[in-house]
C-alpha cells in the first residue's frame, strides 16, 4: 500500500502532509456527526415501515433527525436496484452521468 501512495505522490496525483492527532479528530468530527444523524434517522424510518435493522449503541444525534432524506435515499436505492435487476442500470447511469465508461 505504501508503494502505491509513494508512486501517486511522485506522479503529483496526490500530496501528503503530516497531521497532528488534533487535526485528524477535527477533520473527522463533522463526518462522524453526520453519520450519527443519518443512522438515527434511518433507524426511525425503517422502524416505521416495519423493517428491522441493527440498533447500535452509538451515541446518535437525536436532535437532527431527517426521515424525509432517508425516504428519498430508500426510494432511489429501490429504483437503482430495480434497474440493475432488469439490466438497465448501466445504460441509464451513463445517460445521467452517474458512471463514466
Amino acid at each position: 500500500m505504501n508503494e502505491i501512495l509513494i508512486d501517486l505522490e511522485k506522479r503529483n496525483l496526490i500530496t501528503t502532509s503530516v497531521l497532528t492527532k488534533e487535526e485528524l479528530i477535527k477533520s473527522q468530527k463533522g463526518n462522524l456527526n453526520t453519520k450519527k444523524e443519518r443512522q438515527y434517522s434511518r433507524y426511525k424510518f425503517y422502524n416505521l415501515i416495519k423493517k428491522r435493522i441493527p440498533h447500535f449503541d452509538g451515541g446518535y444525534n437525536t436532535d437532527k433527525s431527517n426521515i424525509k432524506n432517508e425516504i428519498k435515499v430508500y426510494i432511489v436505492q429501490k429504483i437503482l436496484y430495480f434497474l440493475e435487476k432488469v439490466g438497465l442500470y448501466l445504460k441509464i447511469a451513463k445517460i445521467i452521468n452517474r458512471v463514466k465508461i
